[in-house]
């Protein structure tokens, strides 16, 4: 049995923001990208290495870059941030770093439209 809060943060709740396919797609290529990057598989390692800190064209659909843009996200911070995560080859909490920074960036381009 799965609950809500399963589905969805505490954050997105409390701001009742919908919750869009598209989105949630743009935010599981970058978890997979990451989870790829700190995993076990070397071949999986240094395409996900290419793929998140090697050149990207911001207009070329789902690059590091495009996908940046799409989640008004910076590119270069969210790269500083990957690589200082530490998380161990067996066990990986990436995708909830990557969902918490997302949620956390929604929020505040909410409050500011809420502000305007």
């Amino acid at each position: 049995m799965m609950f809500v809060n399963e589905l969805v943060s505490t954050k997105e709740l409390a701001y009742a923001m919908p919750i869009i396919p598209e989105r949630e797609l743009l935010v599981a290529t970058l978890d997979r990208a990451v989870l790829d990057y700190y995993g076990t598989d070397l071949l999986l390692r240094a395409e996900a290495e290419d793929w998140l800190f090697g050149e990207s064209d911001p207009t070329e659909g789902f690059s590091f870059e495009w996908i940046c843009d799409h989640l008004h996200l910076t590119s270069t911070a969210l790269r500083k941030r990957i690589l200082r995560l530490c998380i161990p080859a067996n066990v990986s909490q990436a995708h909830r770093w990557i969902r918490t920074k997302v949620q956390s960036r929604d929020a505040m381009l909410e409050r500011r439209a809420v502000n305007c």
